[in-house]
C-alpha cells in the first residue's frame, strides 16, 4: 500500500487531512491529524478492470437501416420482442439492453455494442511511480 499523497511505500497512518480521511506516510501526516497507525498486511492483488460494453450512439439508425423493407411487426415476431418496443428502439426513445442488442446484432448482422476505449491508466510522473493525489493537488506547507 502506498501513501495517498506522495506515493511512497513505508509505514502508513490513517489521518484526516483537510477534512478527508487519507492513508498517508509519516511525512505527509504532518499536514493533518493522525487517527491511527495502519498495520501492514500482505499486498492486495492487482485489480483488472473489464472493458465496459456500451451501446453505439447511432443504434436507432443502424437498426432501421438493417431491417430494411421487412415490416416492424414481422421482424418483432422474428426476434420475439414487442412491436412497440422495436418502434421505440428505431426512433431512439428507448435503448435496448445489452442482451437485446446482442440479439439484434445476431439477427440483423450488424454491430450495436462497442467496448469503452477510455479506460483509466494512471500517468507516470516519475520512474515507476503512479500519479498520486499529491501530484494533482497543491499541498499547503
Amino acid at each position: 500500500m502506498a501513501c495517498d499523497m506522495c506515493g511512497v511505500n513505508e509505514k502508513l497512518f490513517r489521518a484526516r487531512v483537510e477534512g478527508t480521511m487519507l492513508t498517508v506516510c509519516s511525512n505527509c501526516a504532518k499536514h493533518g491529524t493522525i487517527i491511527e497507525e495502519i498495520k501492514q498486511k500482505r499486498a492486495p492483488l492487482p485489480q483488472v478492470e473489464e472493458p465496459e460494453e456500451l451501446l453505439v450512439a447511432d443504434y436507432a439508425k443502424r437498426i432501421r437501416d438493417a431491417r430494411g423493407n421487412e415490416k416492424q411487426e414481422d421482424f418483432a415476431k422474428k426476434i420475439n420482442e414487442k412491436e412497440s418496443l422495436l418502434k421505440h428502439w428505431e426512433t431512439g426513445k428507448a435503448e435496448p439492453t445489452l442482451a437485446q442488442a446482442r440479439k439484434l446484432e445476431k439477427s440483423l448482422s450488424i454491430s450495436l455494442i462497442e467496448t469503452d476505449s477510455t479506460e483509466y491508466t494512471p500517468t507516470q510522473h516519475e520512474e515507476g511511480k503512479a500519479l498520486t493525489i499529491g501530484d494533482i493537488l497543491k499541498v499547503r506547507k
